[in-house]
């Protein structure tokens, strides 16, 4: 029985046995060729939008291609968590926040904040009195914040 019957005339060259077992195996040898070209495709792919350093990105490369399976889960335990674009986003609204809170009113204003932690020492030196026994009451509780 001739399986490459089966294949397109284009594909019948390559898949040539006539014998079940080295179709297989032909099949097979493809199959893992493929997996190969994607898993290196995509690790290529990937370190170069995570890492800006050469020597990991060809490093990165050369370990999925050499090692086709173990490699690229080790690539995939070594990669940076965050891609560049990430990492500048998050600069970016950094420098924004900073911005902002430099621009806001309230920081620029020390006075509120002390009258605000005045106030606040007030109500709780207060609500300590309130709570403390009447022979305690002739001492001025301590207090800092």
């Amino acid at each position: 029985m001739n399986l490459s019957a089966f294949l397109p005339s284009s594909l019948s060259v390559f898949f040539s046995a006539d014998d079940p077992v080295i179709f297989a195996l032909q099949v097979a040898a493809v199959c893992a060729s493929v997996i190969v070209v994607y898993s290196v495709l995509f690790v290529t792919r990937d370190v170069i939008l995570r890492s800006q350093s050469v020597l990991f990105q060809v490093f990165s490369i050369l370990v999925t291609a050499a090692l086709p399976v173990a490699g690229f889960f080790l690539y995939l335990l070594m990669r940076p968590a965050t891609t560049n674009a990430d990492r500048a986003l998050r600069k970016d609204i950094t420098e924004m926040l900073v911005r902002l809170r430099a621009q806001s009113p309230v920081a620029s204003t020390p006075v509120q904040t002390s009258e605000k932690k005045e106030k606040i020492e007030k109500f709780v030196k207060k609500s300590i009195l309130k709570n403390m026994p009447a022979e305690t009451k002739t001492q001025e509780p301590a207090l800092t914040l």
